[in-house]
């Protein structure tokens, strides 16, 4: 009776120590992609800007701390924030690289660029720390790498905050 009970008891332990970790490491993990992304290099009036909110429902926002001179009424919210830019998003493709890096295709509608191109194509990175976004942003298709050579308007690095 004894041999059985302590028998079953490593059995259990050997399952705990074994699953536990696995759950919580699969369910720890949220769409990484939402969130609110910072880059405080991006200061100024024209894209890229400071920071960018990633919503669920689908909607990109930009907003900035530097007031343009042609904006003398643009509303400054809580943190000096202002809003800058908006877009809606829809994700068309996402996977997973070796490097535990997650990857994202989505066209964003990039209202008010109408006549340079109405949908901007994204290739989006999240770090395996989910830490890191970076994106390149093209206007005929998609790119198909990122390129922190590129100029700032079509490469942009962002941090989770």
């Amino acid at each position: 009776m004894k041999t059985r009970t302590l028998i079953s008891v490593q059995i259990l332990i050997i399952i705990l120590v074994v699953a536990v970790p696995v759950l919580f490491a699969g369910g720890s993990k949220k769409e990484e992609l939402h969130g609110t992304w910072i880059n405080e290099e991006y200061k100024g009036n024209t894209p890229p800007f400071e920071k960018h909110v990633i919503t669920p429902d689908g909607t990109m926002q930009f907003f900035k701390t530097e007031v343009a001179p042609w904006e003398p009424d643009i509303e400054v919210l809580e943190g000096g924030w202002m809003p800058c830019d908006s877009h809606a998003y829809t994700i068309e493709d996402k996977w997973v690289d070796s490097d535990g890096n997650d990857w994202y295709k989505g066209e964003a509608q990039v209202g008010g660029y109408e006549k340079i191109a109405p949908t901007a194509y994204l290739l989006m990175k999240i770090s395996d720390s989910n830490r890191v976004l970076e994106y390149m942003v093209g206007r005929i298709d998609y790119h198909e790498e990122l390129d922190p050579t590129a100029v700032k308007y079509t490469y942009r690095i962002y941090y989770r905050q």
